[in-house]
């Protein structure tokens, strides 16, 4: 929207005859506001004689954007009707503008990016305001942030536009697109500076029997379970709740399937560990009973585990969360298995 306010920059406009010439072909022409009414704003525009327009046309956010001596751009539908008045509309020159802003943007410019105003939920979507214009936004194709829509209304976002239709006047908006390609464009910033051995911090997204996704926000990680612990052991959901934020190691990186593999127990040496720990008493806490192994947690991200010869009959003498005195035997590098014994008989107390 052009609005010339000061008559030096409209003599100045005057002089370019070319753009009147291209401005009168498409019957758009330049009117001064001569009086604001209560319902209608009187204008003159070179014309045989002024011409009023309804207040409507010219509010903005409940207010008039106008005043009087202003210099606006209006659209000429008839410079002589059955009554001799002339009709011209406001809207109609904004609605030109605003179709022609979406032809070159995705046609010329092919930045399909627009800013909007998301106002409300209806049924099906959200209606959303770009210049002024009412779109729409389908539930389908909204991002999933939108679901708490009490945050983003009446704040501006950026959508692109997946179809439109100038003769209905329906423009059919999409965010989850925009953010399709932002993800994989950080993608490849992310595949061309990542090397094995960083630090990564993310979310647990999901838990599955061998393994866990864990979301870094533009990408999807695995970790799996033998490179969570040091020790024989399976039970994810022991260590971790979904949304728990984690600290993991780089361990593999597939750029043919965009996948990177991490780990956690990489963090500790565990040879320095078990040479220290090696035939030394210390108080562990009993962490699984099965029927063939005892599993114990003796250090951070450390399991032991011991064969269970009682069976059934282990429940009666040892619990889960218990505290027992062991010894470690010793560690198998090829199977990364710790093993311990009890310093006393499990029947005694200690």
């Amino acid at each position: 929207m052009i609005t010339f306010k000061n008559n030096l920059n409209f003599l100045n406009f005057l002089k370019n005859k070319s753009i009147i010439k291209d401005l009168y072909k498409k019957k758009i022409f330049i009117a001064r506001v001569l009086d604001i009414k209560k319902k209608f704003i009187v204008l003159e525009g070179n014309l045989k004689s002024e011409f009023s327009i309804i207040k409507e046309e010219f509010l903005h956010n409940d207010k008039i954007n106008v005043k009087v001596g202003d210099y606006i751009e209006i659209f000429l539908i008839n410079s002589e009707d059955n009554f001799n008045r002339i009709i011209s509309s406001r809207t109609k020159f904004l609605n030109f503008i605003f179709w022609n802003k979406i032809f070159n943007i995705l046609y010329k410019t092919k930045i399909n990016i627009l800013k909007g105003n998301l106002t409300k939920k209806i049924k099906g979507g959200y209606t959303v305001f770009i210049d002024g214009f009412k779109c729409f936004l389908p539930h389908s194709c909204s991002d999933k942030k939108l679901s708490n829509n009490f945050y983003y209304i009446n704040k501006f976002l950026y959508f692109s536009i997946i179809n439109f239709d100038r003769l209905k006047k329906n423009i059919i908006l999409s965010r989850k697109l925009l953010i399709e390609k932002i993800t994989n464009i950080k993608r490849k910033i992310f595949f061309n500076n990542i090397k094995i051995g960083d630090i990564l911090k993310g979310i647990v997204k999901t838990i599955r029997s061998y393994c866990a996704i864990i979301d870094i926000g533009y990408l999807d990680c695995i970790i799996y379970s033998r490179n969570i612990v040091w020790g024989k052991h399976r039970f994810l959901n022991s260590f971790f709740k979904i949304g728990q934020s984690t600290v993991c190691v780089v361990l593999k990186i597939d750029k043919i399937k965009n996948r990177v593999f991490l780990g956690i127990k990489q963090f500790f040496n565990i040879q320095k560990k078990i040479n220290h720990f090696n035939g030394r008493l210390k108080y562990a806490r009993v962490f699984k009973i099965t029927t063939n192994n005892i599993y114990v947690m003796f250090a951070k991200n450390m399991i032991a585990f011991t064969n269970n010869w009682s069976g059934k009959n282990i429940f009666r003498f040892l619990k889960i969360n218990d505290y027992k005195k062991i010894v470690i035997k010793g560690f198998n590098y090829k199977k990364k298995r710790i093993f311990f014994k009890f310093n006393s008989s499990l029947s005694s107390k200690g």
